[in-house]
């Protein structure tokens, strides 16, 4: 086929493609006649990324050649049709590699391309199961799978975490509210994966003043199921907003409870409860025992019965008289 407009001694191709590969020849003439050239070869390798997951196709990827192409090394999943279109199948890793195609059409020339499979994102590890005390740090990591470059989204209980873009999550400081389940998503050019969750649980105590009721707001993540505790107290609860909440409360009431719900899987928060009961005191009998002297001041010993949370007990001490005035006559 001429070349338009390509009527010098010498051809020059500027920025070849993959289609420019085939057989070139030139015709030569003057008044005597013409004469025909012998024909050059002229081959391309390039390179080609191609995302694995599904079959691609590229249009106008080599020239159009009655006979057909062939592929070496043989690839039933790669092909360049007639038409100079490049097919592929779904692709893995393996499928990756230099492949030469050629046609008797085109003589000796060669189209040599590289590909590169885009193996699609996926996880191949995360971090497991963790329980920390209250006010430690927790580092929770993802192994991804596929063809850098990779990016990263953190999710706890299924919402994401602003700013954590890392493969790795750190979390500093720890709190009640930070229970739950945390997932990540990876994603390269070929796509996306979700990691499995991993259940993040924490331990911690309080102190309640247990002769009124007492609430504590924002003490652990809301959840839609609500929370059950262990072992059951009806006089402590912690509610579906995260709000702890507690009856009066004895002595008899502290102790280690442990709250879970269906909607944060596996990981649980775990109180020590340290009740403090304020003690209620009031006196019941005062006696003055005696008067004494004591360096020149005048002390009087006194004896309260005080009654404490119900048990009464005598307590004495001194109480410094007033001295007395005395006129003279």
């Amino acid at each position: 086929m001429a070349i338009p407009g390509e009527t010098g001694s010498t051809l020059s191709i500027r920025n070849i493609r993959t289609t420019d590969i085939g057989l070139y020849s030139c015709t030569v003439s003057n008044s005597g006649g013409s004469a025909n050239s012998s024909s050059t070869a002229i081959s391309v390798t390039s390179s080609v990324s191609i995302n694995g997951s599904a079959p691609q196709s590229i249009s106008n990827f080599a020239p159009s050649v009655p006979s057909g192409y062939t592929i070496s090394p043989s690839n039933p999943r790669i092909r360049l049709t007639s038409s100079g279109e490049l097919e592929t199948d779904e692709l893995g890793p393996e499928d990756s590699g230099t492949y030469t195609f050629s046609s008797p059409d085109l003589g000796g020339a060669t189209l040599s391309i590289g590909v590169n499979v885009l193996g699609i994102a996926h996880v191949i590890s995360i971090s497991g199961p963790q329980t920390v005390p209250s006010g430690s740090s927790v580092d929770i990591s993802v192994v991804p799978g596929g063809t850098p470059d990779f990016t990263y989204q953190w999710f706890r209980n299924g919402m994401a975490i602003p700013g954590e873009t890392g493969s790795t999550l750190s979390i500093r400081n720890i709190r009640t509210t930070d229970i739950g389940l945390y997932s990540c998503t990876v994603s390269n050019s070929g796509g996306s994966a979700n990691s499995s969750s991993t259940a993040i649980s924490v331990t911690s105590s309080v102190s309640i003043n247990g002769s009124a009721p007492q609430s504590i707001s924002n003490f652990a993540p809301s959840v839609p199921s609500g929370y059950t505790i262990s072992p059951s107290n009806p006089r402590i609860r912690l509610t579906s907003s995260g709000e702890l909440e507690t009856d009066e409360l004895g002595p008899e009431d502290s102790g280690t409870y442990t709250f879970s719900s269906p909607d944060l899987g596996g990981a649980t928060l775990s109180i020590g409860v340290n009740e403090l009961h304020m003690s209620s005191a009031s006196v019941v009998h005062r006696q003055c025992l005696q008067a004494v002297q004591l360096i020149s001041v005048s002390y009087l010993v006194v004896l309260l019965t005080l009654r404490i949370n119900g048990l009464e007990m005598e307590w004495p001490y001194l109480v410094k008289q007033a001295p007395l005035l005395v006129s003279e006559t």
